[in-house]
C-alpha cells in the first residue's frame, strides 16, 4: 500500500439529505481517496442505498444506535490504507481539502493528525440564522488560530480531519463512551498529544456544513456537548484554555456580562429614582456593548458578508454565546474544584481512621 493513501470514513445516521452532496463532493477530490466507506447506524431512509449508489463500502450497523465514535472507530478498522479521513456526512469539503489533509499527515511521521475547518460560504440549505451563524463562527475560530495557514493544535476535529491510523488505533481511536456527537474527538486529540505526535490545524482544509441548526439545537448543542464536557476538561487539568477559552475569547465574555450588569444596575438605579446613577450605568453598559462589539469586529465582518440582517442576528446570538458559555466554563470550574476537594477530604479521612485502627506496635 502507498504511504500517500488514503481512505474516507463517514459516519452517518438518517444522512439521506445531505450525503449525496457529501460524496459527490470526494469523488470530486483531488487526489481522490482510495476508498470511501460509510458506517451506517441503523438509519432507516435511503442513507445505505445512497451511500452504494455512489461507490462507498458501507458497514451496516446494529439496530440500537451506537454514535458515531463507534462509527469512525469501525470505519478506521476497516479501512485498508495508512491514512484515514473523517468527515461528517452532511459536509461537502473542497476539491483539494482531502489532498491537503492527506498529505501532511502521509509525508511526516511525526504529525498523527491533521485537521481543517467549514468554509465562509454557507451551503444553500442553510435557511436558518442559527445554523449561518454556527457554521461561520466555526470558520471563524479555526481561521483566527492560524493566521499564517498551518498552526500547531493539542486538539482534533472530526468533521474534517485526517489521522495517522496506526497511530489512532494505538490510542484506542476515539472514546465510545460518547454515545452521540460531543467532544470525543478533541479528547482523541488529547491522547494523540500525549503520545508524542504532532496535531496540525490546516483552515485553508475546508468543507461546505450543510447542518441547518434551529435555536434550540444550538443552544443545547453548545451547552450540553461542547461547553460542559470541554469545562471539564480544563478544569481537570487535561486541557489548556486554547481556542474557545483563551485570552481573547475570556476578555470578550467579560464585556458581555458587563452589558447586563451596567443594564441591570441602571434599571435598579431608576427604579428608585437616581436619575444620575442611572444615566452613568446607562452609558456604562453602552460603553461596554461597544467595546464588545469592536472585539468582535472581524467576525462581524464575516457575518455581514452573507448579510446585514445575519450581521445583526449574529452578533447577539454571539453575545448570548459568550455569555452561557462563559457562566458555564465558571459553573463547572467550581463544582469541579469542589468535588476533588471533597474526594480529597474523603480520602484523608479514611487513611486517618485506617491509621488509628492499626495498633501500634
Amino acid at each position: 500500500m502507498r504511504r500517500d493513501a488514503f481512505s474516507v470514513v463517514i459516519p452517518a445516521y438518517q444522512a439521506a439529505s445531505t450525503l449525496q452532496a457529501c460524496l459527490e463532493a470526494i469523488n470530486a477530490a483531488r487526489p481522490a481517496p482510495d476508498e470511501v466507506i460509510v458506517y451506517d447506524d441503523g438509519s432507516t431512509d435511503q442513507t445505505p442505498e445512497i451511500a452504494r449508489a455512489h461507490g462507498a463500502r458501507v458497514i451496516a450497523g446494529t439496530v440500537a444506535r451506537r454514535g458515531p465514535a463507534y462509527g469512525r472507530n469501525r470505519g478506521a478498522q476497516a479501512a485498508r490504507c495508512p491514512t484515514v479521513l473523517f468527515v461528517d456526512a452532511d459536509v461537502a469539503v473542497a476539491p483539494d481539502a482531502l489532498g491537503r489533509l492527506s498529505r501532511l499527515v502521509s509525508s511526516d511521521e511525526n504529525v498523527s493528525a491533521a485537521f481543517g475547518a467549514y468554509g465562509d460560504r454557507v451551503s444553500a440549505v442553510v435557511r436558518n440564522v442559527a445554523g449561518r451563524y454556527a457554521n461561520l463562527r466555526h470558520h471563524h475560530t479555526h481561521v483566527t488560530a492560524a493566521p499564517s495557514g498551518v498552526a500547531e493544535a493539542q486538539t482534533f476535529w472530526s468533521g474534517l480531519g485526517a489521522v495517522d491510523r496506526a497511530a489512532f488505533l494505538a490510542v484506542g481511536g476515539f472514546d465510545e463512551g460518547y454515545g452521540r456527537p460531543c467532544i470525543e474527538d478533541v479528547e482523541l486529540g488529547l491522547r494523540l498529544k500525549a503520545r508524542g505526535g504532532r496535531l496540525l490545524l490546516v483552515p485553508d482544509a475546508r468543507g461546505d456544513h450543510m447542518k441547518d441548526w434551529t435555536l434550540v439545537q444550538l443552544w443545547r448543542t453548545d451547552l450540553l456537548q461542547r461547553a460542559v464536557p470541554w469545562s471539564q476538561l480544563v478544569a481537570e487539568g487535561r486541557i489548556a484554555p486554547t481556542l474557545n477559552t483563551g485570552g481573547a475569547e475570556q476578555t470578550k465574555s467579560v464585556l458581555a456580562h458587563l452589558v447586563w450588569l451596567f443594564a441591570l444596575v441602571a434599571m435598579g438605579t431608576a427604579l428608585v429614582g437616581e436619575s444620575a446613577i442611572w444615566l452613568a450605568f446607562v452609558a456604562l453598559s453602552a460603553g461596554a456593548l461597544l467595546a464588545y462589539l469592536v472585539s468582535n469586529r472581524r467576525f462581524l465582518r464575516v457575518l455581514r458578508r452573507q448579510s446585514r440582517g445575519t450581521a445583526i442576528a449574529g452578533a447577539g446570538l454571539h453575545w448570548l454565546y459568550h455569555c452561557y458559555a462563559s457562566l458555564t466554563f465558571a459553573i463547572v470550574v467550581v463544582w469541579t474544584g469542589f468535588m476533588t476537594r471533597m474526594r480529597t477530604r474523603r480520602s484523608h479521612k479514611r487513611a486517618l481512621a485506617a491509621r488509628l485502627r492499626t495498633p501500634s506496635a
